[in-house]
């Protein structure tokens, strides 16, 4: 939705139902790999806008969920929850 893909704007108006049809394709491709490298800004302590945080998962994962990208899911909860391990 967002020129400048933003994270959570854009997870919210997935979560929501609110892209337009045809663009949920692109948009999910594009937040999948953005949720797939999200971890490492944790790991590195950067705190900016366009990282998504732990409890804001529930609405990212949901969305991984409803839209059947079951794998992406789960990598993103593996690779963020890990990180309460440590």
């Amino acid at each position: 939705l967002s020129p400048a893909r933003n994270l959570h704007g854009n997870i919210l108006a997935l979560h929501f139902g609110l892209v337009p049809p045809g663009e949920e394709p692109e948009l999910l491709a594009w937040l999948a790999a953005a949720l797939g490298v999200n971890h490492r800004r944790g790991l590195a302590q950067v705190n900016e806008s366009g990282t998504i945080e732990l409890y804001f998962l529930y609405f990212a994962l949901g969305v991984l969920y409803d839209h059947g990208l079951v794998a992406e899911a789960e990598a993103v909860m593996r690779n963020h929850y890990a990180l309460l391990m440590h």
